[in-house]
């Protein structure tokens, strides 16, 4: 009787032990997309940082930026190339003169959650004083 037993027993365990190894692998991927959504959102934002101060800079040191306050093309193109070469070829940046500042807000794609719990792309924001 007791090798009947001791099979039951180890039946138990495999079924047990199938019905939890989805559980835990589903857990420890949701967990891992999870921390991928953070750092990409914190890399946005130190580029959108990054980008800030570049265009603080070149306001203060020429009048590159229009008189209206729109950001010229060369610059614009100049921090898209360096923000895709950063976060990836999908990655977007904007630049906006508003206000006596530049605002950048840049936006990367994040591999989707298959349970689709996480966000589809992140962003970053930055505000930076430029006085004229």
């Amino acid at each position: 009787m007791s090798g009947i037993n001791a099979r039951a027993q180890r039946g138990a365990v495999a079924a047990e032990f199938a019905v939890t190894l989805p559980v835990v692998v589903s857990l420890a991927l949701l967990l891992c997309s999870l921390g991928r959504a953070i750092v990409l959102r914190v890399e946005c934002q130190d580029a959108a940082r990054d980008i800030a101060q570049q265009a603080v800079t070149l306001v203060e040191t020429s009048a590159a930026f229009h008189s209206d306050g729109t950001i010229p093309d060369e610059f614009l193109g100049s921090a898209q190339d360096s923000v895709r070469s950063r976060l990836g070829a999908e990655s977007d940046v904007s630049i906006m003169a508003q206000d006596g500042g530049i605002e950048v807000i840049v936006s990367a794609p994040v591999v989707p959650d298959p349970l689709h719990v996480l966000p589809t792309r992140v962003s970053g924001e930055a505000y930076a004083y430029a006085p004229r």
